[in-house]
């Protein structure tokens, strides 16, 4: 038939138009997945006969979104003048509405142009009177065959359902289903659930009575005037119930119906596209009667038919089954033989490649040694490489490398000047272990002096060194070095900045003592004046008391080594001496501190109290700054207490020793901390003082962390606030002996 048309055409074609125009007509939009099967198949079928000699223009009349009773006369009006000058040959009309619109307005708009329609039924087709230059292909809708293969594939069926819509469309299917079922009764009979709005039908289909079958036809629109697309609603349908759902057109099937007897859109677009080209290849449309091809076959969804336990063995003859699983022996045969056949043959060369292993391996040596050279002469971040190959005893540096050690580039020195440029100075540990990266081959990492710049400062390299060894290849030492210079020095001055601020930080602390520290002075020197005096008249006296002088001279000196203990701890807080950690015991620290501080808490009227743990903790620390910590958080205390009754005013300060780490707790009965202030008490120029200055907290923390410690705080239960200080706890075989001979000295 498709040569036979080919070859009316090819001779029509000189009598006529070289190009044919052709109109398809739907009464809706074409992006529905029905009408888009079968727009599909009428443009391919027409545009594949003469390629470019069949123009296809397509035009939808939307009527489920637009209904006014004037648009079918607008639509008249524009169509007419669209098309002006544009003679059409065929119009293709789809379902009975674009066809009533043509019967009525064709000879305006599309004068001359033979009509062709599909998409209806004879029922539809009714009495309308086509005119002349019309024809087409019938659609021959079929109900009751799904019904009876519903029933054949559930024998114990109690209950069949057909769902239908409340659009027209919806409507006339329904009329159309219910007259076949009328003709051909089954048992149970068919019942009808179609006023329903899709909510409420979904809850009703999800809990059906066992044994229910579903019938599916069309909905455009639900009960309640909710326009929706059937292809859409089927697959909620088959989502939602609880029963099989059978359906009529093959493009339901794969959106989750079983199966049934279903119409075929793509063959009926396929015939009526044929019946097109006769007309264009110059059969006149009146000769031609319409059409009603059998286009329905049984279908089944293999998915479907798993879920409903449904045996494939009572399906009828010829049945088609899609969406079947195939084993992957199945589907990949071809690329597991192919696969197969590899891995043999790969089988055989690896037997051949072990045979060269050796020169394989060597090549791989020095393709390895080839990149990593080609890698590193593209750094250019700083970093000097270099590799030494204990087999052939040669040195390679890089470029960088060179310039750090003072080499010239691109040339490879002797191993025993390399190692004299680029070991440590000093002896000790970081020189052997260096010694042993070479000599053994274990790995190094370290920083340390090479030399001096022009300035006579130090120069600080920091450096690794890695080993491998392969069988085969030798060894090979590989090594990379970064000049830290700037950084060390960098280092030192923060260092220096940190020193210098810790010792501001004391001065201002004797600052806010020098009141209670005068007064302490004052009191041993009064002492010494009034016993000079007291001796002063012992001697003029006529008989001086020699054992009454011994006591006098003894109470000055005392007085007198009292009031230089006093100068002397000043004078160690205010010095600018560099920190020189030793072992102390901090039961002894905490003692010197509060002898400092004894006259001020008098004098603030604060009472105290120690829990000093036995034995006393051990830590390596600053004396001078470890003892600037806890006096500046003891001045804190006290000024957190200002507010406080004299009676309550209560100073607790203890030390312990628990996994690792040496404890210092400075309790007190102040106003506290408030809760969004502990993340940041320690911040700097964070205060809660009128005077103060924010940075006491954080010297102290600086000088705990340079410690390698931790300071915290936290408010008590009670009333006021706890600071803790943890220092590592000092492990050292003479720890106890110089812990006693510390607190025999204290």
């Amino acid at each position: 038939m498709k040569l036979i048309l080919l070859v009316l055409l090819l001779f029509a074609a000189p009598a006529q138009a070289q190009v044919r125009r052709v109109v398809l007509l739907y009464d809706e939009r074409t992006d529905l997945p029905g009408l888009a099967v079968l727009d599909a198949r009428l443009t391919r079928t027409l545009t594949s006969a003469l390629p470019g000699q069949v123009e296809v223009y397509r035009e939808t009349m939307d009527l489920s979104r637009f209904s006014s009773p004037r648009y079918p006369l607008l639509l008249k009006d524009y169509l007419r003048a669209k098309y002006e000058g544009k003679p059409i040959d065929v119009v293709i009309t789809v379902l009975s509405p674009a066809l009533d619109f043509m019967l009525a307005h064709g000879a305006e708009v599309f004068p001359g142009a033979s009509i062709v329609f599909c998409g209806i039924d004879r029922r539809d087709l009714g009495a309308r009177q086509l005119p002349a230059e019309a024809t087409g292909v019938l659609l021959k809708r079929e109900f009751a065959p799904t019904l009876t293969l519903a029933l054949r594939l559930h024998p114990g069926t109690r209950r069949v359902l057909l769902v239908s819509g409340s659009s027209a469309f919806d409507h006339r299917l329904l009329e159309a289903a219910t007259a076949e079922f009328r003709t051909a009764p089954s048992r149970p009979p068919v019942e009808y659930l179609t006023g329903l709005p899709l909510p409420a039908l979904l809850d009703t289909l999800a809990h059906l009575p066992a044994h229910t079958v579903v019938l599916y036809s069309t909905m455009f629109a639900d009960s309640a005037g909710r326009p929706y697309v059937p292809h859409e609603v089927v697959a909620q349908i088959a989502r939602a119930a609880n029963a099989p759902v059978y359906g009529f057109v093959d493009q339901y099937l794969g959106r989750g119906i079983v199966g049934g007897h279903l119409y075929s859109l793509d063959a009926h677009g396929e015939a009526a596209g044929q019946l097109a080209l006769r007309v264009l290849a110059g059969t006149a449309a009146s000769a031609i009667p319409p059409i009603e091809p059998a286009a329905s076959m049984d279908m089944f969804d293999w998915r479907e038919l798993r879920r409903w336990r449904i045996d494939e063995r009572r399906l009828p003859a010829g049945a088609i089954v899609r969406y079947r699983s195939v084993s992957v022996w199945e589907r990949y045969r071809p690329t597991i033989l192919i696969t197969a056949g590899v891995l043999l043959l790969e089988s055989a060369l690896i037997v051949w490649l072990l045979l060269e292993r050796r020169v394989r391996r060597r090549a791989q040596a020095a393709l390895r040694t080839s990149e990593a050279r080609g890698q590193i002469a593209g750094v250019s971040l700083g970093v000097g490489f270099w590799s030494w190959d204990a087999e052939t005893d040669r040195v390679w540096i890089s470029e960088q490398c060179a310039r750090l050690l003072g080499f010239d580039p691109g040339t490879e020195p002797q191993l025993g000047a390399f190692l004299a440029a680029v070991r440590p100075r000093a002896d000790g540990p970081l020189n052997e272990a260096f010694e042993r990266a070479i000599r053994e081959g274990a790995p190094f990492d370290g920083e340390w002096a090479i030399g001096t710049d022009p300035s006579g400062a130090p120069r600080w390299i920091a450096g690794a060194v890695r080993t491998s060894e392969e069988k085969g290849a030798g060894r090979r030492v590989t090594g990379a070095l970064i000049d830290v210079t700037e950084r060390r020095a960098a280092e030192r001055t923060v260092e220096e900045q940190r020193r210098e601020l810790a010792h501001l930080g004391r001065v201002a602390m004797v600052g806010e003592l020098s009141a209670t520290l005068a007064h302490e002075i004052n009191q041993p020197l009064g002492a010494i004046v009034t016993n000079a005096r007291a001796a002063e008249r012992l001697l003029g006296g006529p008989d001086a008391d020699k054992p009454e002088l011994r006591v006098i001279l003894e109470d000055i000196a005392a007085d007198g080594w009292r009031a230089a203990a006093v100068v002397q701890h000043v004078r160690g807080l205010v010095k600018k001496d560099q920190a020189e950690p030793e072992l102390l015991s901090l039961n002894e620290v905490v003692g010197e501190v509060l002898e400092l501080a004894q006259a001020d808490l008098r004098h603030r009227r604060v009472g105290l109290s120690t829990r000093l743990d036995s034995p006393a903790p051990l830590v390596f620390a600053d004396r001078i700054q470890l003892q600037q910590v806890l006096l500046n958080l003891i001045i804190n205390a006290c000024d957190a207490m200002t507010d406080t009754p004299s009676r309550e005013r209560l100073l607790l300060l203890s030390t312990t020793a628990h996994e690792g780490k040496a404890r210092i707790e400075v309790h007190d009965r102040g106003t506290g901390i408030p809760p969004d202030g502990l993340s940041s008490v320690f911040e700097p120029f964070m205060t809660t003082k009128r005077d103060g200055m924010g940075l006491g907290l954080t010297i102290c923390r600086s000088i705990v962390t340079a410690h390698g410690g931790q300071m915290w705080a936290v408010n008590n239960p009670e009333r006021g606030a706890t600071f803790v200080v943890a220092l590592p706890l000092a492990e050292q075989p003479g720890a106890a002996a110089d812990a006693g001979r510390l607190a025999s000295t204290g």
